[in-house]
């Protein structure tokens, strides 16, 4: 009877070891996977990072070569001043100096020298102001330059702060064109499929957009709608829509009205529509064509008509 209880504990006893042992190595494969995901998240945390610092280095050389520029031109002005002046102050001297001799002697070339003196003071003074004016007009141009970039950097660090998130799970990209900012935004997080209503997270992340854009005052707002190659199947969203062309174009207007009705104001936006026709990538695999259904926006410099010029 003894024997027998023994050899049932023991039994009890390895079986919870076994079943125990199940139970640790399921928690330990639980705290791997949790590891590998957090490990992924910060491979793709540390990529998004670079690629930020990669694209905020970029701006940040354009202004120092701008910087650099003008500082080049501003000094060849400086050192073609100090010449005017130098070259300037020597002939003046020298005819000051002949048109005294005249007079001291009653020379019959005072009338000639008096006038000759008289003319290249004035041509010096105007050469100067003439150089003057134009180094005025550089300095300008480097601080109105500098002032520019240093906008377009504040904008750009703005909107990535607010669209954190988005930019992490790659629903936006924000990149820099030489003197333009783009905002790339995949249609899911705007659109509902086959619709050009903005839906609630849209409104959300347009939201955020706007508070960026409405502190710049010297550019002109694009936004440019974008689809896939696959046509709009026949029945009613035909009817609205025959083609993505349509589609684009609403979707960019959808856009910017909302982006009008959070504060962003409406003379400084225009709408576009490409429809499948400048793809970001090939509309054979479904990633292509997730990457082509896209809504961008470009700020770019304020180009005024001629026409329109006041």
């Amino acid at each position: 009877m003894n024997v027998r209880l023994i050899r049932s504990a023991l039994i009890l006893a390895l079986l919870g070891s076994v079943l125990g042992g199940c139970v640790w190595k399921s928690d330990f494969e639980a705290l791997q996977e949790k590891q590998r995901n957090t490990y992924e998240e910060l491979l793709d945390a540390r990529d998004k990072n670079n690629e930020l610092q990669a694209s905020n280095a970029a701006l940040q050389g354009d202004l120092e070569k701008t910087k650099l520029e003008l500082q080049k031109k501003i000094a060849r002005l400086e050192e073609t001043l100090t010449e005017q002046q130098r070259e300037s102050t020597d002939r003046l001297k020298k005819l000051k100096t002949d048109l005294e001799e005249a007079k001291r002697t009653g020379s019959e070339q005072l009338a000639a020298l008096q006038s000759e003196y008289d003319a290249a003071k004035t041509e010096a003074a105007e050469q100067i102001a003439e150089t003057e004016t134009e180094l005025a007009a550089a300095r300008e141009a480097a601080e109105a330059a500098k002032k520019k970039v240093e906008e377009i950097s504040g904008t750009y660090e703005q909107l990535v702060g607010n669209l954190e998130s988005e930019i992490k799970d790659k629903s936006v990209r924000i990149s820099r064109l030489k003197n333009e900012l783009k905002i790339d935004l995949v249609d899911k997080i705007l659109f509902d499929s086959g619709s050009a209503t903005v839906n609630a997270r849209g409104r959300a992340v347009l939201k955020k957009v706007s508070d960026a854009l409405k502190q710049i005052q010297d550019r002109q707002i694009v936004v440019e709608g974008h689809t896939d190659d696959r046509p709009i199947k026949a029945g009613p969203l035909a009817k609205i829509y025959p083609t993505n062309w349509e589609l684009s174009a609403a979707r960019a207007v959808a856009v910017v009205r909302l982006l009008q009705e959070f504060g962003v104001k409406p003379g400084r936006m225009a709408a576009a529509g490409y429809g499948p026709y400048q793809p970001l990538a090939s509309n054979k695999s479904a990633e292509g064509r997730s990457a082509n259904r896209r809504i961008e926006i470009l700020l770019q410099p304020i180009r005024i008509r001629e026409g329109l010029k006041e």
